[in-house]
């Protein structure tokens, strides 16, 4: 079984986040670039995104889901399921905005010394098993920016990185009529496929185009859009990417993160859509929330959650219920929510 990891990131910095005037100006002002600024964050990001697949790579045996319960149970400060009195007086809840505190023990990847046992003396793992990223994005030019921005920063920080850039319209902003004073035209899909086109021999050092990976549609979606639709949409989006990349032969073979570069809106949908359980949290630009998927079989009731490394099981919740993924039964844990530690302070907003 791989292991799989979702990687939820808002774009960066907008042009118009900074300017206000832009939008007076522009033919299209729904779809504004990023700043200088905003390709910075996403190229850190990308960075710290590799970062976090190899330290998960430098530990052979995953959490198990009774450690991990364990470790809910007793971690201070982590939010957790409302009680059956708040279930009755609200429909919503707001997750705190933390993450897992750093560990001064796990040292950050380093390209020059990822072979062999780590400082721990625990083994990488089969140095022949490949890690495949995969970047899917909304169709949105601050989106696709920050997709390519972040496929950079993976290959500039090590130089393993196998991975594809696809464009999913289905990831796109939430339409809704308090944030989108009319309807977007659907040309900025053939648009952002003809820019990803023109851009690949400028970028090809850093990431293929998967044109083989094919969208649920090639529309945005209708204007307004209501939250459950928008919902019900990433609920689609996600499992509709998910089977695109675990149903080959080779998927068994390697391990696999995707990375969903989309808007606030939806990465709080997308939390939701993994966990079962409501999410609204503030969601910064090129803050990063990542799922990482533990199939039952993996659980051992006698575990002594003890003996797992310090900081790496670190979990702020797990799904609900039990889902199917790759034809194994399992749940989805955050372990990270809307982390921007890895931004440099001046990038932070």
């Amino acid at each position: 079984m791989p292991n799989i990891s979702l990687y939820f990131v808002r774009h960066g910095e907008r042009i118009d986040q900074v300017d206000s005037s832009w939008a007076e100006t522009s033919p299209c002002p729904q779809d504004p670039p990023l700043t200088t600024r905003g390709k910075m964050q996403a190229r850190q990001t990308g960075r710290m995104i590799r970062d976090f697949a190899q330290e998960s790579r430098s530990f052979s045996t995953p959490a198990s889901l009774d450690s991990v319960n364990k470790r809910i149970a007793d971690k201070s400060g982590t939010p957790s399921a409302v009680s059956n009195e708040d279930e009755q007086q609200q429909d919503w809840t707001t997750l705190q905005r933390i993450t897992p505190p750093e560990s001064p023990d796990l040292g950050r990847f380093n390209p020059m010394s990822s072979q062999g046992p780590n400082k721990h003396g625990v083994s990488t793992g089969d140095q022949k098993r490949q890690h495949h990223f995969a970047i899917v994005t909304s169709p949105f030019l601050r989106c696709s920016q920050t997709a390519i921005e972040i496929a950079i920063g993976m290959r500039t920080a090590s130089a393993e990185t196998s991975g594809s850039d696809g464009n999913c319209s289905k990831s796109t902003k939430w339409l809704s009529s308090e944030y989108v004073s009319g309807p977007v035209p659907d040309s900025i899909i053939v648009q952002r496929m003809q820019d990803f086109a023109m851009a690949r021999r400028d970028h090809e050092q850093y990431y293929s185009i998967d044109w083989k990976y094919l969208a649920k549609d090639r529309q945005l979606p209708t204007w307004p859009e209501t939250r459950e639709s928008m919902q019900e949409r990433l609920d689609r989006t996600l499992d509709h990417i998910l089977k695109s990349y675990t149903s080959n032969d080779k998927s068994a073979e390697r391990d696999l993160s995707i990375v969903f570069v989309t808007h606030a809106s939806p990465v709080n949908a997308l939390m939701e859509a993994c966990l079962q359980f409501p999410t609204l949290v503030p969601v910064p630009n090129c803050s990063i929330s990542r799922c990482q998927w533990t199939p039952l079989s993996t659980s051992n009731p006698d575990e002594d959650s003890s003996q797992q490394e310090p900081g790496m099981f670190d979990v702020l919740m797990q799904s609900t219920h039990t889902v199917t993924v790759a034809g194994e039964e399992g749940r989805w844990l955050l372990d990270y929510q809307t982390y921007t530690a890895h931004l440099d302070r001046d990038y932070r907003r």
